[in-house]
């Protein structure tokens, strides 16, 4: 990343926190990934982490390089990320009713 400064103060300034805010997040979501997800430790109770800050760092992340870290016009079929996870959701929600 040419200029990672201004991508992570850009980033925080676009989810509203600030970096310690963040990682605590981060850590957050790693615990649960960890002691839950990847293999079951033996607690009882899971805090399941929100998961919206994953997809607004996600989708920052997508629209940063798009419009930063363009070489050779590398992205040129990069879908819009919004759009596409959008459809991407619509589509997961289908196929989960009808499994029920």
């Amino acid at each position: 990343m040419a200029d990672e400064t201004a991508f992570q103060h850009g980033l925080f300034q676009h989810l509203n926190c600030t970096e310690v805010q963040f990682e605590s997040y981060k850590d957050g979501v790693k615990t649960y990934r960890d002691k839950f997800v990847a293999h079951l430790d033996n607690q009882n109770t899971a805090q399941i982490p929100s998961l919206n800050h994953a997809k607004d760092s996600t989708h920052y992340l997508f629209n940063y390089l798009i419009n930063n870290e363009q070489i050779d016009n590398c992205f040129h079929d990069a879908p819009a990320i919004e759009n596409y996870y959008n459809e991407s959701f619509a589509e997961a929600e289908r196929v989960y009713q009808s499994a029920e």
